[in-house]
C-alpha cells in the first residue's frame, strides 16, 4: 500500500495527511488495491455504493 502514497498525496483528499498517517489511517478502513481489466464494470447502476475508490492509474468511464 504505502507504494502508492506518493499518487496519492497529489490527490487533494489526501495531500495533507502526512505518509505514517496515512497508513494508520487505511489500516483502520481496512484498504485494498484493486486491479480492474479494461472494460470491466466496477459498479452497476442501483447498486449501493458501500466503498469509495480512488482511480490512481488509467480511468473510469460513467454510463448511464
Amino acid at each position: 500500500m504505502q507504494k502508492y502514497f506518493p499518487s496519492l498525496q497529489k490527490c487533494p483528499l489526501f495531500h495533507s495527511i502526512p505518509q505514517e498517517d496515512m497508513m494508520v489511517l487505511f489500516q483502520c478502513l481496512g484498504a485494498k488495491v484493486r486491479f480492474y481489466k479494461k472494460c470491466e464494470t466496477v459498479l452497476r447502476m442501483g447498486e449501493p455504493a458501500r466503498k469509495i475508490g480512488v482511480v490512481l492509474e488509467g480511468e473510469i468511464h460513467i454510463e448511464q
